[in-house]
């Protein structure tokens, strides 16, 4: 899915992280754009991801990220597969439907991960990146103003995205096209998978949001309907696919005079969406930054990384901050070691 204003609008922003919360906060280090290259590395074609499990996560969460109980309430594993549908009944999208919006909770939660994880029987201790497909998007599309909590337990770091949107609207038309395409749990939730990889040297285990699941062969179709998608449209497209192991994405064009009518869709083979030296650098980026924040972490204390503008500057920066105060520390918390050990699993 994406969150173009074209697609899938959202509603104003708000501010989760306050400018005084960030006074308070301890600067650890900034991040070193200038990075020496490694040419002789291709962390694309090292990637290599696989999925490994799946859930179904309701649309309305709980409030509290800590809750398992209540999270556990909000998943279907193994999750409702949705299959796609080549050749839609009708060219119109579907009509809009009553009680569209969703309201976000303030907080986002690792738990649809841990669950998924623990169900399906992964030990995720042995992956050193534990993260949202989203978190690393942002992280190695380097292009906007994002926040990320950090935290760190025994090898494994675990990043927390910090969602900006107050709600979703089901009415958008992204979603309506993906309701077009996809058979079953549309009502229902997100379908989404737990996908292994490796980021250089760095083993990964993320959750990515799938559209679509060809029926035929099991694999995964991301699906978009943009109006007229730009060149960042299409390297962001392509860093979402390639991130969840898509082969190809699908866009549902819509005819100028009626936006509720398509007239074509087209086929994206991922592969050829972007070409090599841009694929290699933003990995090599998203590698070198979860490298800085394997050497600057310490475990079980937590983080925010954020990017942010420099006020010397007026250029953004990447900076890694530890949460010291007592009252943000509580209010920040996304795991604790008491709670990854409730959820781990024993590696035969």
């Amino acid at each position: 899915m994406n969150s173009s204003p074209d697609s899938k609008r959202k509603s104003k922003k708000r501010k989760v992280l306050t400018d005084q919360l960030f006074n308070r906060l301890h600067l650890i280090n900034v991040f070193d754009d200038d990075f020496p290259s490694n040419s002789s590395l291709s962390i694309v074609d090292s990637y290599s991801p696989c999925v490994r499990g799946s859930c179904t996560l309701a649309w309305h969460l709980p409030a509290d990220p800590l809750n398992i109980q209540y999270y556990r309430r909000c998943l279907v594993i193994p999750g409702e597969i949705p299959y796609f549908i080549p050749s839609p009944r009708t060219p119109y999208l579907p009509p809009e439907q009553s009680d569209s919006f969703v309201r976000q909770p303030r907080f986002t939660s690792l738990l649809p991960l841990l669950l998924t994880a623990q169900r399906t029987g992964i030990d995720v201790r042995q992956y050193n990146i534990i993260s949202e497909r989203n978190s690393l998007r942002k992280i190695a599309m380097n292009n906007e103003v994002y926040t990320i909590g950090v935290i760190k337990f025994g090898s494994s770091i675990f990043l927390r995205r910090y969602d900006t949107y107050q709600t979703i609207n089901r009415n958008d038309i992204g979603y309506r096209f993906e309701q077009m395409c996809t058979t079953g749990n549309y009502l229902d939730g997100n379908y989404i998978q737990l996908i292994e990889g490796h980021i250089g040297t760095l083993k990964t285990l993320m959750t990515g949001e799938t559209d679509a699941v060809e029926r035929r062969t099991g694999r995964s179709i991301e699906l978009k309907c943009h109006r007229k998608p730009d060149n960042q449209d299409i390297q962001d497209w392509w860093l979402q696919a390639f991130l969840s192991g898509v082969t190809k994405v699908i866009h549902g064009c819509r005819a100028l005079d009626d936006p509720e009518r398509l007239i074509n869709m087209v086929e994206y083979p991922v592969s050829e969406m972007s070409h090599e030296q841009y694929k290699n650098r933003i990995l090599e980026f998203l590698y070198q930054v979860l490298q800085f924040l394997s050497s600057n972490v310490i475990e079980g204390r937590n983080y925010l990384l954020s990017r942010r503008i420099d006020p010397t500057t007026r250029k953004h920066r990447l900076y890694l901050y530890e949460v010291t105060n007592k009252t943000d520390k509580e209010k920040l918390t996304f795991l604790t070691e008491e709670l990854l050990n409730r959820l781990l699993v024993t590696t035969r």
